[in-house]
Parts: structure tokens; C-alpha cells; sequence
């Protein structure tokens, strides 16, 4: 009820004081899950993480409360490794895509989830059940990504990102290089491992997309 402002003003230290009294006369689980809760809310997730494995230990299973509970706060704590993780896979995505290795792309995607692909020639979204991509016939110059960022949802399974594009590409059977400029939005979820649920590629000003299917 401090935790809630049920007193007057939210006060957060005065409800874990409350709940390290009442520690001392019963140590149980449903006491660190609520120590859990506090912590996290005031952003001090390491804290939060330990008590939440202590309720875990008391009363834990893999379908637990308690267990998905310690999973959010342990990967809050660990948010700019996870961010990294994310951001290493995207940059070898887009290698693998410019080289039109579909052997290692397959690796990316969900065959549990499938995949929406909205690509840059603006072309109809696509659902993939499987991954079933036919190859580019397009030769990559090049292909950075910046302007990166990244956002959670609140359970941290999964991951918006969104970055910017700037290559060049000569499409088969021509010389030409085209300038390849784009805007990007992802959705990432994590089943077994981090898996490309998602992708939205705009083209931007003053260059282009991938070539619509006829130019391939």
C-alpha cells in the first residue's frame, strides 16, 4: 500500500522497509516477490532479480510466476548486452543478404512464427510460413546500417528495431550501380534464441528500394 500510494504520496522506501519487518518474522516467498516488484519499479533490477530467484527457490517451476518474473528482470539488467546481441545479429543479417546466402539466413527465422516481409520496392506484404526467399538476382556493392535503435516490450521477448540503409547495388544484366537508400522497422522475438518475426523496408529520398519483381 505504500507501494501504491494508498497512504498519501507513493513512498517506496517506507514499503520495503515494511516488507525487511516483516522478513524477520516470516521469510516466504510471496515477501521477495513483492521485494521484486519494488525494486524493479524503482529501476534497481539487480536488486529485483535476486529477490525474485529467492521466491523462485521457495516456490519456483518453469510455468511459475516467479520464473517469468526473474527472466524480465534479469535481462532489464542485462539490457545493453541483450541490446548488442541484437544489433550484431541485424549487422549479419544484412552480410548474409548481400551475399544471397539463404542457408545462413534461414537461421533468422521462426518456422513456429513465420515471418511478414514488407520489402522496399513497395510491392504486397508476404507471409512466410517457412522460409522460402528467392534470391535477389542483384550484385551488393555495398551496405551500412545506422542510426539504430532498439525497444522492448514489457515481458522483454520481444524487440522493435529500426535503423537506416545506405548502399548501391547493380541489378543483373546491367552496369548501371543504383543507390540504395532505405528506412527500416523490425520485430524480433525471442523462441529458443532471438527470431525475425517482422520487416518493413521503406525507400528514402534521393535513392531506392530493391528492384520490383519484374526487374529482377
Amino acid at each position: 500500500r505504500y507501494a501504491q500510494g494508498y497512504y498519501g504520496e507513493v513512498d517506496m522506501n517506507k514499503a520495503i522497509e515494511t516488507i525487511k519487518k516483516a522478513l524477520t518474522i516470516y521469510d516466504g516467498p510471496n515477501l521477495h516477490d513483492s521485494m521484486a516488484e519494488h525494486y524493479a519499479a524503482m529501476g534497481n533490477y539487480d536488486s529485483a532479480y535476486k529477490h525474485q530467484m529467492m521466491a523462485f527457490d521457495y516456490a519456483g517451476g518453469p510455468a511459475s510466476g516467479y520464473a517469468l518474473n526473474a527472466g524480465i528482470y534479469y535481462w532489464k539488467n542485462h539490457q545493453k548486452e541483450l541490446s548488442d546481441s541484437l544489433e550484431t545479429l541485424t549487422r549479419q543479417r544484412i552480410d548474409y543478404q548481400m551475399k544471397n546466402d539463404n542457408e545462413n539466413l534461414k537461421k533468422f527465422y521462426s518456422d513456429k512464427a513465420g515471418m511478414i516481409a514488407c520489402d522496399s520496392n513497395m510491392e504486397p506484404c508476404r507471409f512466410y510460413a517457412t522460409y522460402e526467399v528467392e534470391p535477389l538476382a542483384v550484385t551488393w556493392n555495398r551496405w551500412q546500417i545506422s542510426r539504430w535503435q532498439i525497444h522492448y516490450s514489457p515481458d522483454m521477448k520481444m524487440a522493435v528495431t529500426t535503423f537506416n540503409n545506405d548502399g548501391e547495388y547493380v541489378l543483373k544484366g546491367s552496369e548501371k550501380p543504383v543507390e540504395y537508400k532505405t528506412r527500416a522497422s523490425e520485430v524480433w522475438i525471442n523462441d529458443n534464441g532471438w527470431k525475425l518475426m517482422h520487416s518493413n523496408f521503406a525507400p528514402m529520398a534521393l535513392g531506392s528500394g530493391i528492384p520490383k519483381t519484374e526487374s529482377r
